[in-house]
């Protein structure tokens, strides 16, 4: 019974952890996504009033030819397309005036009357030719409006109820042209259709890639930025706690210069940019131990844990230091994974030698001898209890620290300690 109520209860923790995890990534996901929308929204208004901005000009030279040199004001089927680029041209005005560009709404309303206004004007047509030659500047305009809107499925519904509109007018002009075949063929009629579909597609296509990439420049722009945030988060806490915080690649190698974890091994200012902080543990079992605790997958209620160990790194003395490290992981854009690791040294009384198979230390000459211990009460001071070097006299040596070791002449040494005194040469303030 108690092992089926210590599985039961396992289970459940197990199923807790899950559902709070799935709470904190379908919470992460929602915020993420709303600022996406939020972004994304934000380019494609941007993306509509520099386009109309664009545009507007080259409209208003064409107006200007049409009503001036041509003198077309009143003509019926230019008149249409005079009206849509003054339309154009008001709102760009509006848009350089007004600084906060137009809601999704006004740019709908805007596709909505341009479009509708060149598919009235298909009934206005008296012939085929007029339709035929007058394609143009109507594909200009559906094109301008396929990418600027902002809207690609209002867009493409609207360009296939004009492409169907203009095969059906043009198949209605084709019985009061009859000449109309000589010119383009029996089967012009066919071949329209196959030019409006093809027409179509191509526009609708634009304008859902453009939405699409766009919207995926503003989600690749939430993700780094998150992915900085917690970054400097991460390390602000990091850097709080502990001595050094340093960023380590998926090969363990050191991203940045690494300053600090340079001054903390006594290394001087150099730059360990790109050295494998493998290179600077104490032992191969040091690496090992560092090694496998940062790549190996942590399930249950670790995984969400950063587990503390200890190691040995190696100064530039040689020195074992005792230290504390402690990692957490995150996936880069490029899909690398990256670790951020804090260093903090542990107090230990006596620091390991990395040399183990030198000599012990030689004798110092002139060493005191051990004291001679007597019983009595403590607190009584006698002059006998006061410590004396031995009265037997010691032969002493002085031996190399290594076979390949030579010897320092006296002089040498007396010239070296005079030198040292004359640089201690202090002048004292009266």
């Amino acid at each position: 019974m108690k092992d089926i109520q210590s599985k039961d209860s396992s289970s459940n923790n197990n199923s807790n952890n899950n559902s709070n995890n799935d709470n904190k990534d379908s919470s992460h996901a929602s915020d993420l996504d709303a600022a996406v929308c939020s972004l994304a929204d934000c380019r494609r208004l941007a993306t509509f009033r520099f386009s109309i901005s664009a545009v507007s000009p080259f409209l208003a030279l064409r107006l200007d030819q049409r009503l001036v040199l041509n003198d077309w004001t009143y003509e019926e089927l230019i008149g249409g397309h005079v009206l849509t680029a003054a339309l154009v041209i008001a709102v760009a005005a509006l848009c350089v005036i007004w600084k906060r560009q137009p809601i999704s709404a006004l740019r709908a309303c805007f596709i909505f009357l341009v479009l509708g206004r060149i598919s009235w004007k298909l009934f206005q047509y008296k012939n085929a030719y007029q339709l035929v030659f007058d394609r143009t500047d109507v594909m200009s305009i559906r094109f301008g409006c396929s990418f600027i809107a902002g809207s690609p499925g209002v867009t493409a519904v609207l360009n296939c109820i004009y492409s169907a509109l203009s095969c059906y007018v043009f198949a209605e002009l084709q019985q009061t042209t009859p000449d109309l075949s000589e010119h383009f063929g029996l089967s012009c009629v066919r071949d329209f259709a196959i030019q409006e579909c093809f027409f179509c597609i191509v526009v609708s296509i634009i304008g859902l890639a453009t939405d699409r990439r766009l919207v995926s420049e503003a989600s690749s722009t939430m993700q780094v930025k998150a992915s900085h945030a917690e970054h400097q988060s991460l390390s602000m806490l990091l850097n709080t706690m502990y001595d050094v915080v340093v960023e380590l690649d998926s090969l363990f190698g050191l991203v940045d210069k690494g300053e600090r974890l340079s001054a903390f091994l006594l290394q001087g200012g150099r730059s360990l940019r790109n050295t494998c902080i493998l290179d600077l543990m104490y032992q191969e079992a040091d690496r090992e131990s560092f090694s496998q605790h940062l790549t190996q997958p942590r399930h249950g209620p670790l995984q969400d844990m950063a587990i503390p160990i200890h190691a040995r790194l190696r100064d530039s003395s040689g020195l074992a230091l005792h230290v504390e490290l402690i990692h957490a992981q995150y996936e880069r854009l490029d899909g690398s994974v990256h670790y951020i690791v804090g260093i903090r040294e542990l107090e230990r009384e006596e620091p390991e030698i990395l040399e183990t198979g030198l000599r012990p230390a030689p004798r110092v000459i002139g060493a005191l001898e051990s004291r001679d211990l007597k019983g009595g009460t403590p607190g009584l001071h006698e002059r006998n209890d006061i410590p004396r070097l031995s009265r037997t006299r010691r032969s002493s040596e002085t031996k190399l620290l290594l076979p390949n070791f030579s010897e320092t002449p006296v002089q040498t040494r007396l010239v070296s300690i005079l030198s040292l005194m004359s640089r201690w040469n202090v002048q004292v303030s009266s």
